[in-house]
Formats: structure tokens, C-alpha cells, sequence
């Protein structure tokens, strides 16, 4: 809920500086989503591999080479989530150059369908490791 909260924040202060189009901003705020449950998905993985109990000066929740695994994983989803609208991202800032990708709307919803896709089966994924993994964790916890 909090990603979503600070999505709409960063969203409308976005809006009023760069005055993006509506297809953009519908775009930009559906691929924030999927990227909000993907990627939180993957970091609760994380954080229940990961977790640490161990009382310390320097208390952390989570060990900090699996912290590191979770950063590089979370940035290998992210890009494989936003890659399908990789043709339009180089059409909007390349459009002056000679090697621009024509692309139209139509495309545009099939990336973002293909993103939606991929964004869901990698919350799939790891909504089953995470059931098995909490399970795991509650009952180190009762011993």
C-alpha cells in the first residue's frame, strides 16, 4: 500500500513537471503496478530467506549479502518487466534520429499486455516460494 501511495505522489509530481501525455501517464502508472507487485513479491522472498534475529549493535532485518541477491534480482525483473516497451521508449526519445522505431498504440497495449504478463507469472512464482518460505519461518521461530 505504500508503494502505491508514494507511486501516486511521484506520479502527480511528474505530471506537474514534465506535462506527459495521458497515454503516458496511463502507461507509466500501469507499468508502476506491475512493478509494485512483482518486485515486492521477489523482496518478501528475500526478506524471509534472509532474515536476521540476531540481536547486534547494528540490528538488520535481513542479512546483507541476501539484501545484495535481492537488489540484482529485483533489477534483472524490472528490466525483464519493462522490456517489451523498449521499441517505444527508444520512438519517444529518439524520434529525430533516422533509426526511430515507428510504433503506434496498438503496440503499445500489446507491450504493455506482455509486460502484465510477465509481471504476473513472476508474482506467481514467487507467491509459492513465499507460502513455503513463511511456513518455514514459523516454524524455525517455534523452536
Amino acid at each position: 500500500m505504500f508503494s502505491v501511495i508514494i507511486l501516486i505522489i511521484t506520479g502527480t509530481a511528474g505530471i506537474l513537471i514534465y506535462h506527459p501525455s495521458i497515454r503516458i501517464l496511463i502507461v507509466a502508472f500501469i507499468e508502476g503496478l506491475f512493478l509494485i507487485l512483482a518486485l515486492g513479491s521477489i523482496g518478501l522472498t528475500f526478506g524471509f530467506k534472509g532474515a536476521d534475529f540476531t540481536a547486534s549493535r547494528r540490528a538488520r532485518m535481513i542479512r546483507q549479502q541476501w539484501s545484495l541477491i535481492s537488489l540484482i534480482v529485483c533489477f534483472v525483473a524490472g528490466v525483464g518487466i519493462l522490456a517489451p516497451l523498449l521499441p517505444y521508449i527508444i520512438n519517444s526519445f529518439l524520434q529525430g534520429f533516422a533509426f526511430s522505431i515507428p510504433v503506434n498504440d496498438t503496440n503499445l497495449v500489446i507491450s504493455v499486455v506482455i509486460s502484465g504478463v510477465i509481471a504476473s507469472i513472476i508474482s506467481i512464482i514467487f507467491y509459492k516460494i513465499n507460502i513455503n518460505s513463511a511456513a518455514e519461518l514459523i516454524r524455525k521461530a517455534e523452536v
